[in-house]
């Protein structure tokens, strides 16, 4: 055999031998032979070795039908394990995950509630999210698949590489090592070179991530170094998170990249996010960052930026931060500067709130309000209304339900809202910025309903004024202005621009629509005052506004089709007929629509608006199915 040269036997030593009339001899054996010489046959050897073809000794616990488990092993009762399986040491498997035949959980991998893992080979160190699915695959050591992550039959995941939520991984595609697969992306193609399919690092002015998954100490903390590197050394940040074990986690590897930038870590505390804005405006910070969890998935974390006015970043901003990130430029310090601690923010802001928004007016004529929350915006939001002059039923909502699943369940917060004999019900997410209006009937207003009601609330306090709004709000809006004279200023959706240009016209003033378009309390509170003033409830309110209806629909688009299909469509439109403010939004004679890129999904967004309901869904129906034929090829 050649030295340092690839010599195979079947294909050069054999074809040699026989070449130069050598001998060759073949013997037949009675045991098991399996030629591992491609994946089919890798993962048939392992089938074999788990139904017990194979004479070899399995390492483990045997539990029975077909079950073996090194230590350590934690197997959720409500989880189902069908054998023959294989499941390494200090693996973890979650209620309602499916482990089925003929599949090998490597050391310490870990299977999320109502996953299911079958004919499959994970190494040591996976972890599969919740409701993921993976049908005859190959996973390499340290690969991270995120909640509903679909990977099919004879796919392999590199090592080190991640999935995430939502992702799809077609039949016999194999993803190299270390790459990074989108959100809800769909893979047809082995992907070798470059980072992976790619995903904005921010949404807006906010870095998403999932606890037991993509959102490690370690990225927090470049995280940090990043946007610690784009202050002068020496400048005050703002810092602030959730309640819990992992909230306390994610501040600290956050202060630790911040402080290794040389900036100063203002602690202040678990707040909600506007007590967050209020605290980096009052205190004069250079800027802060809010640590919070998802209001609808507990499991998802938001890294929350925002300027020296508490609001969320400009894109220019996010482009710099996103950049030091990736580059890892971090630079050196000569003094790592102590934390700085301020406690009872939020009593200063509840002391500001109703200095600032309560009205005698509300104690003369309390209103009884049925108010819905979680965590400590509740008890906030229930003093600050009853000081304020309120009578205050608190209907907590569950602890252990996300947001997204209270707003699918509000039938019965509804009814208990007519049972107390309450004028209105309000309920909001744990983060305190999104806030639900009930009539004393319990009928839920509707988005367009609410918008028009904060509409009407500014706009007759502040005759003639602009009123600002992504180009997504509802066109209701200029009707209610229209009829008290003001004007309505549309601006892009990004959460930066839109908040600087709110501050352009609220100026030095109380930021009033700043209030009542991020802060639920304070909006609440404006709404109660209103009310008070007017001597109405709320259900007389909205029924003298304008009637609109509404609908939004979303069309998966995979990334690198998102500019073609936008650029067709934009030139299938009149021109006279189209806006290009933000997406492209089409006029027609009863009503329009705005179809726009989605910022952190492979999505569009559609949203149409009518007069009557039928059009709207005309209107949405029909730009869901050009886009559909766009993405697809269609010409």
């Amino acid at each position: 055999m050649p030295e340092g040269e690839s010599f195979d036997f079947s294909k050069d030593l054999f074809p040699r031998l026989l070449k130069d009339k050598k001998p060759l001899y073949g013997i037949t054996l009675s045991g098991y032979w399996c030629d591992i010489g491609n994946l089919t046959q890798y993962r048939q050897a392992q089938e074999d070795i788990l139904s017990g073809k194979v004479k070899v000794r399995v390492v483990g616990e045997d539990r029975g039908k077909g079950i073996v488990t090194g230590e350590g092993v934690e197997i959720d009762p409500a989880a189902r394990i069908e054998g023959p399986v294989l499941i390494g040491s200090y693996c973890h498997i979650g209620p309602g995950a499916a482990v089925g035949p003929f599949t090998v959980l490597g050391p310490y991998t870990r299977v999320e509630e109502g996953a299911s893992v079958k004919r499959s080979i994970l190494w040591d160190n996976v972890y599969v999210g919740e409701g993921a699915s993976l049908r005859g695959s190959v996973v390499c050591s340290r690969a991270s698949l995120q909640r509903q992550v679909r990977i099919y039959e004879g796919a392999v995941i590199g090592d080190g590489s991640q999935v995430d939520a939502g992702a799809e991984v077609r039949p016999e595609v194999k993803v190299w090592p270390e790459k990074i697969l989108g959100r809800e992306t769909v893979v047809h193609e082995s992907l070798i070179w470059g980072q992976g399919t790619g995903r904005p690092l921010f949404v807006g002015s906010q870095a998403p991530g999932y606890l037991k998954g993509d959102l490690t100490p370690l990225q927090v903390t470049r995280m940090g170094l990043a946007y610690g590197a784009s202050f002068k050394p020496g400048a005050m940040v703002g810092l602030s998170t959730f309640a819990g074990g992992a909230g306390e986690m994610l501040f600290k590897a956050m202060a630790a990249g911040l402080m290794a930038a040389g900036v100063k870590v203002a602690d202040l505390g678990q707040l909600p996010t506007p007590v967050h804005r209020f605290a980096v405006r009052s205190l004069r910070l250079a800027g802060g960052c809010h640590i919070k969890q998802d209001a609808a998935n507990r499991d998802k974390v938001w890294l929350h930026l925002v300027n020296e006015r508490g609001h969320d970043l400009a894109p220019g901003a996010v482009r710099k931060i996103e950049n030091l990130y990736w580059r890892e430029d971090g630079r050196q310090v000569k003094e790592v500067q102590a934390t700085t601690y301020f406690p009872a923010l939020k009593e200063t802001y509840r002391e500001w709130l109703l200095s600032t928004l309560g009205d005698a007016r509300l104690k003369r004529r309390p209103i009884r309000i049925a108010l819905g929350c979680q965590g400590e915006i509740a008890a906030l939001a229930a003093e600050v209304l009853q000081r304020a002059g309120a009578d205050v039923v608190r209907l907590d909502f569950d602890p252990a339900k996300g947001w997204g699943a209270i707003q699918e369940d509000m039938l019965f917060f509804a009814a208990e809202i007519k049972r107390y004999g309450a004028g209105l019900g309000a309920a909001m997410d744990q983060n305190g910025e999104e806030l639900i209006l009930f009539t004393g009937e319990g009928r839920r207003l509707t988005p367009s309903q609410q918008q028009a009601l904060l509409a009407q609330v500014y706009l007759e306090a502040n005759r003639e004024a602009r009123l600002v709004l992504p180009v997504t709000a509802s066109r209701v809006v200029e009707l209610v202005a229209g009829r008290l004279g003001g004007r309505v200023e549309r601006v892009k959706s990004h959460p930066g621009i839109h908040q600087e240009a709110m501050a352009r016209v609220d100026g030095e003033a109380v930021p009033e629509q700043q209030h009542l378009q991020l802060d639920a309390l304070a909006a609440l509170l404006y709404i109660l005052d209103w009310l008070a003033r007017r001597d109405e409830n709320l259900a007389g309110a909205v029924a003298v506004l304008p009637a609109v209806h509404t609908v939004t629909r979303t069309v998966p688009c995979p990334w690198e089709a998102k500019g073609r299909v936008m650029r067709t469509l934009i030139s299938e439109e009149p021109a006279e007929g189209v806006e290009l403010l933000d997406g492209v939004q089409i006029r027609h004679q009863d009503g329009w629509s705005l179809v726009l890129p989605d910022g952190e999904t492979p999505h569009y967004r559609i949203y149409s608006e009518a007069f009557s309901q039928e059009m709207a869904e005309e209107l949405a129906g029909f730009y869901e199915r050009r886009l559909r034929e766009l993405i697809h090829g269609g010409k």
